[in-house]
């Protein structure tokens, strides 16, 4: 039998720098976007940090699979489109947006060479703390649902093929549940930084019993 999630958390070295970055700019994400119709209208640095950065971003770096520059710019171009949408998952933070996510979805699609799928995620997990995590990826998410069901002795809820809404929101209250944060922004580098752990408990383990 596995170790509990909250074993596991309590193993991790939280990530100081990328938690209070998200904490600082987070708040800020959600407030423009509430009151700002066009992004030229934003705080500068803010928008630079919600929009334009791909790496080192306060919620997840996108080194690769983020907008192309043509598309940030196309995207922008057609803001007007997408504000509204943004702006009712910034009024929401207790209850998730379904049918929202899944606008801002096929408006990106719209203004894309492919699916950006990540970066699409990321710009919805930007507004809403309390509700997505931080795994913008699909594959990464996947993989720790898979790795908790395998490793951990807690009840871990199915993975859903196809929609990282759901499975996003479902991890974020697994870990709230488990952790009981009075602040949903103290841990939110915790799903990624389990995962990266149990990785890295596999790849010991794999390591031992291969000199057997």
């Amino acid at each position: 039998m596995g170790k509990t999630l909250k074993q596991y958390c309590s193993e991790v070295d939280v990530w100081e720098d990328w938690r209070d970055n998200y904490k600082q700019f987070v708040p800020q994400f959600i407030n423009e976007a509430i009151m700002k119709a066009n992004w030229e209208d934003w705080d500068e640095t803010v928008f630079y940090e919600f929009f334009e950065r791909s790496s080192d971003q306060c919620v997840s770096s996108l080194k690769q699979g983020y907008f192309t520059k043509d598309e940030k710019q196309t995207i922008k171009s057609n803001w007007s489109k997408i504000a509204p949408l943004l702006k009712n998952i910034a009024q929401n933070q207790d209850i998730p947006q379904w049918e929202t996510y899944q606008k801002v979805k096929k408006q990106i699609r719209n203004f894309t060479a492919q699916d950006r799928r990540a970066a699409t995620n990321r710009l919805i997990a930007s507004l809403q703390p309390n509700l997505l995590c931080t795994i913008v990826n699909e594959y990464h998410l996947w993989a720790l649902f898979a790795k908790l069901k395998e490793h951990s002795s807690d009840t871990i809820p199915d993975f859903i093929g196809g929609n990282w809404f759901i499975n996003s929101h479902n991890i974020c209250c697994l870990f709230q549940k488990v952790l009981q944060p009075q602040n949903a922004m103290d841990i939110i580098t915790y799903p990624w930084e389990v995962l990266q752990h149990l990785r890295y408990i596999e790849k010991k383990t794999n390591r031992y019993e291969h000199l057997y």
